[in-house]
């Protein structure tokens, strides 16, 4: 071969090496791109088919005892770095720990950035001042899968009477859903705010107010068909709505655990601004200016259900927070002012029994047929300071059918477990979205 043809040749080989190594690259870009789209945008071990449909569906972490959080298209679990909230993957370990020692509860973001608080399944009882106005003891055994007997290891009681958790184990009626039976349920972490067609759940914002209950209904059920979030409009394997009764319930209940701030109660947010996730200079500090202290502070993080950042605020004090919950009493204010949640299936809201004889005594007295709402089995009268933590305690009636929780900002007696009634009108008055997820949704 002349000195020409050797050239050529080597020309030759030198392009081909070069587009090998090309397409090389490529490959490896595209692989490298789709795995940290499978990563972050799927939630690494979120596996979803051609219908969008999870198809790995929940799980019961072992390690750590509690149902691995079931997240929906959009959300990506976030961890505190101790100055900030970082995300992470779903297979990271240090993303949540509900064991007594560690009380970190899993926390996701949408995109829009709005918090979501992770509540596991799980069955309890009471095992001390049950049905007292004097603070007492709950038991939580959290569940595996939808399994509350633990492979028959726990005795369930379930005659959906307040006497079942009375020193014995029964079901959370939260984990049930129409006829979805639920692994766990996402809170949001802060009250509400933005507006009514928008809304978020950040912390130091002002909590969305100046709604009629039936609105607010009406809003958080909008959450599920709204893109902002990154789930997609139409609704699929998720639900969105207003906290009912027994879901503002299941996260009291937990928060009195040995997994959550158990004895010590949750300070109240005082920020006369209403301002989410604030603290003032002690436990019962009423009415501050302004927010003095946000949720990330040391003093910040004693009004979270866990006494650290990893729980869910604004559940004392803030504003009184509506439920979907009423006394079936015929009143004109459940049609005046929440004709969505009166029209709702039964799923959507807790419905109270109408005494025989209405008094705002003998209403209390009906609700001995619910469970697992932080009502009847953890206060002992209709009215006055009657509930745990010498709450008040007033009972839904007459023309005020609505339920209120938490109180406001200016109310020494509150925790989760006050309870108040309300004709729904607007004002100060705000609300909780819940998330579920789930493949029969």
């Amino acid at each position: 071969m002349n000195q020409k043809g050797i050239v050529l040749s080597g020309l030759v080989y030198v392009l081909l090496i070069f587009f090998l190594l090309l397409i090389l690259s490529l490959l490896t870009v595209m692989w490298y791109r789709q795995n940290t789209l499978n990563t972050l945008s799927n939630n690494a071990n979120e596996i979803y088919d051609e219908n969008e449909k999870i198809i790995n569906g929940p799980y019961y972490n072992a390690s750590e005892g509690v149902n691995h959080p079931y997240l929906a298209k959009g959300m990506t679990p976030v961890k505190w770095d101790g100055s900030k909230w970082i995300m992470t993957t779903t297979d990271d370990p240090d993303w949540y720990d509900y064991k007594e020692s560690s009380k970190k509860w899993a926390n996701a973001i949408t995109e829009d950035d709005s918090m979501w608080v992770w509540i596991p399944r799980y069955s309890y009882n009471i095992s001390a001042e049950w049905h007292s106005n004097v603070t007492g003891t709950i038991n939580i055994q959290f569940s595996m899968v939808t399994d509350d007997t633990r492979g028959g290891t726990v005795t369930i009681v379930d005659t959906g009477s307040s006497n079942d958790s009375n020193g014995t184990w029964t079901n959370h009626p939260a984990f049930t859903f129409g006829d979805a039976e639920l692994t766990g349920i996402w809170v949001a972490k802060f009250e509400a705010s933005g507006t009514k067609d928008s809304i978020s759940i950040k912390p130091n914002k002002s909590s969305l107010r100046n709604l009629t209950i039936g609105e607010m209904f009406t809003s958080a059920r909008g959450m599920e068909n709204n893109d902002l979030y990154g789930w997609g409009s139409d609704g699929k394997f998720i639900d969105t709505h207003m906290a009912k009764n027994v879901e503002w319930g299941a996260a009291t209940y937990l928060s009195k655990s040995i997994y959550g701030k158990n004895i010590d109660r949750i300070w109240i947010n005082p920020a006369d601004n209403y301002t989410t996730g604030c603290a003032g200079e002690v436990e019962s500090s009423l009415s501050t200016t302004g927010c003095l202290y946000q949720y990330y502070t040391p003093k910040g993080v004693q009004t979270s259900t866990t006494g650290n950042v990893y729980g869910i605020y604004d559940m004392s004090g803030g504003t009184y927070e509506y439920t979907a919950a009423y006394v079936d009493n015929f009143n004109i204010n459940l049609i005046t002012y929440g004709n969505s949640i009166i029209n709702a299936a039964d799923k959507y809201k807790d419905i109270y029994t109408k005494a025989s004889t209405e008094t705002q005594e003998n209403n209390y007295t009906t609700a001995l047929n619910k469970k697992g709402d932080a009502i009847y089995e953890t206060s002992n009268s209709y009215t006055g300071t009657a509930s745990w933590f010498a709450d008040f305690s007033q009972m839904a009636y007459d023309k005020y059918p609505w339920f209120n929780r938490g109180s406001d900002w200016d109310t020494f007696s509150t925790s989760p477990f006050s309870f108040i009634c309300s004709e729904g009108l607007g004002g100060v008055n705000t609300f909780r979205p819940i998330l579920l997820v789930n493949n029969s949704l």
